[in-house]
């Protein structure tokens, strides 16, 4: 049996990785991300339940049918950014990943996974493609990222921002598929907790610019599952406000670099998000157009990229 295998390499210490899943009051999808976990086809990885709620309903589910499984309750409760630390902080393997308690993993997930970081050793950040799925776990046709590549590597900060926000043909794996070497962490004092909902993308932000890369495996073998009781669902405006701080401070340290064209169109994308127009997005761009004119005539030419898919993400 697959979990009894995964409760032996927990007690033996398996140095490679560890895998949490954080829950949090809820059970509806707890039992699909496990089995998919227990179930892998490369079971030499740490498991660990990461109970951070503020009931008791995970822990119940648990102990009757998960008894042999890791478990650890964060009791007193913690916020969600401080939970993130919390795990990344006490970790004691080469990598760690962080799973949500409604997503789940292709069989193949760990033996690809470690594939690539064998394969890979100057990479601290991997991340595989996946697939969206249905509350009721229907596969969805939406993919995490388009590429005919087998991997995609970024290395700059700027590269990050135009997948991220593009929009374009190259997207991003969502925060839970991301693995982190623990060296790449430790060395550039990453710390989640001023980043709040959106510490998935700072946190990468903050290691690429200690020099990590990314590797991206071109392979669906994350499910990532949509439904109304996502936390992404719901960003607080302080959340928010949070994040625009951080990028306008990013943004004035690269406003002349060479991929100005994408960080500002990562920009307006941010802006897209909340209540603003689209008259006073376009007006935005206009006037960055304007600058581009005054400053670079050739950079009108990587506008008019940014144009297209600031359009096509609008429309």
């Amino acid at each position: 049996m697959n979990s009894i295998k995964i409760q032996e390499k927990n007690e033996s210490s398996s140095e490679l990785l560890t895998i949490y899943l954080a829950c949090h009051n809820r059970t509806s999808f707890l039992s699909d991300a496990i089995e998919s976990l227990i179930s892998q086809s490369n079971c030499d990885f740490r498991l660990i339940i990461s109970d951070n709620s503020t009931d008791d309903k995970v822990q119940d589910f648990i102990r009757i049918h998960y008894p042999y499984l890791e478990y650890i309750r964060r009791n007193p409760f913690l916020l969600a950014d401080a939970h993130g630390n919390a795990m990344f902080k006490e970790f004691k393997t080469e990598f760690i990943m962080i799973m949500h308690d409604d997503d789940l993993l292709h069989r193949d997930f760990v033996r690809e996974v470690k594939n690539e970081i064998s394969s890979n050793k100057d990479y601290d950040i991997f991340a595989t493609n996946g697939q969206f799925i249905s509350q009721n776990g229907i596969l969805l046709s939406r993919q995490f990222f388009y590429s005919r590549k087998l991997r995609v590597v970024t290395s700059y900060q700027e590269e990050l921002i135009a997948g991220w926000f593009s929009y374009g043909s190259l997207g991003v794996a969502p925060f839970p598929s991301y693995i982190y070497r623990s060296s790449a962490i430790k060395s550039c004092e990453c710390d989640i907790l001023k980043y709040g909902q959106y510490a998935d993308f700072w946190l990468i932000m903050s290691l690429l610019s200690c020099g990590s890369k990314i590797s991206w495996l071109n392979k669906r073998l994350y499910l990532y599952r949509i439904h109304d009781g996502q936390d992404s669902s719901s960003i607080s405006f302080r959340t928010y406000s949070k994040l625009k701080i951080n990028t306008r401070i990013f943004f004035r340290k690269h406003y002349l670099s060479p991929n100005f064209t994408l960080i500002r169109l990562g920009h307006l994308l941010t802006l897209s998000n909340s209540s603003h127009s689209k008259k006073k997005i376009y007006k935005r761009l206009f006037k960055i157009k304007i600058f581009y004119l005054l400053a670079n005539p050739v950079l009108i030419i990587r506008g008019l990229f940014s144009k297209f898919l600031l359009t096509s993400f609008l429309h």
